[in-house]
């Protein structure tokens, strides 16, 4: 039968377990609130965009691009380029993000793949991405992962930190 001195002490060791599951679940639900809210936008410009007209798009840039000059001193920095310079410099940038996208998913590994050399199973893999601990990028319906993250000679066989990462610069690693 436990004395009184040990159910105080198992009681305490109860509400420490406690106090520490909660304040974890609170940090989980703060972090994947700041995750959801950083990417709100890029998800909202996302769906206008697929869903805008052509003329939408060239109006959205032309916005954009010109509020851009607003209040430089022409005597200093020059004419501003054209309404149809900055949109095709924009475009050009664009079709460039898309090219780099392009280059990464190139040299990544499927979900299988990264499964397979971490001898885990492709859930473990899919967790891992949703936890942070691993970067993948949609491709369609596919996950793919940046081979950079992996290092054979790392205890779990990928980078550690990066979750810590992400959380300081979610919009660079997480598009």
């Amino acid at each position: 039968m436990e004395t009184k001195r040990q159910m105080g002490k198992n009681q305490r060791a109860a509400k420490r377990h406690k106090a520490t599951k909660e304040a974890k679940t609170r940090e989980a639900e703060i972090a994947m609130s700041a995750k959801n809210r950083d990417k709100a936008p890029i998800r909202l410009l996302e769906q206008v965009w697929t869903g805008a007209s052509e003329e939408s798009k060239e109006t959205f840039i032309a916005i954009v691009s010109e509020s851009a000059y607003d209040g430089l001193d022409v005597d200093l920095w020059g004419e501003p380029p054209s309404p149809q310079e900055r949109k095709s410099v924009a475009l050009e940038q664009i079709a460039l993000e898309f090219s780099r996208r392009e280059t990464v998913l190139d040299k990544s590994l499927t979900a299988s793949e990264a499964a397979g050399l971490l001898h885990v199973s492709v859930q473990a893999v899919r967790d891992r991405i949703e936890s942070g601990d691993l970067i993948g990028l949609r491709d369609g319906r596919q996950w793919r992962l940046p081979v950079w993250q992996f290092n054979a000679e790392a205890e779990r066989g990928f980078i550690p930190g990066i979750a810590r990462v992400r959380a300081v610069f979610p919009a660079v690693l997480c598009p």
